[in-house]
């Protein structure tokens, strides 16, 4: 939503009348509908770590990686966030299991017989 909102994808309004004076901008909108709901959730946040934030979310939409970074700090500066959030960490493990997976290969590779016959790849034969 961030993205589309901050690239102009949206050309229709994306609030009602009541919600915002006919001719505000989708961006100007969504920065002070997010921004309320935040202050309205996290009364201990100061209104500039949800303005720092929300900028750095439009800052980032076309980067995914430094997106869920700016997630990440977010939640840990909360210090109440709960629930599961192991999905923002999936991609990390998975690539960290990959390379320990890489690694111990290597090492097999390297000295002989520790590899099964059926994981030598039909090239390394």
């Amino acid at each position: 939503m961030f993205w589309l909102v901050g690239a102009e994808k949206i050309k229709a309004p994306i609030y009602d009348d009541s919600q915002a004076s006919s001719g505000t901008p989708n961006k100007d909108f969504l920065q002070n509908f997010v921004a309320s709901l935040l202050s309205n959730a996290f009364p201990n946040l100061s209104p500039a770590q949800i303005t720092n934030f929300i900028r750095n979310l439009f800052e980032n939409t076309e980067d995914i990686v430094k997106f869920k970074l700016v997630l990440r700090d977010f939640l840990i500066q909360l210090k109440e966030f709960a629930g599961d959030n192991a999905e923002l960490f999936t991609e990390d493990r998975e690539q960290a299991q990959k390379e320990a997976k890489d690694r111990e290969r290597e090492r097999g590779m390297k000295v002989g017989g520790l590899l099964k016959p059926s994981e030598i790849e039909d090239d390394e034969l």
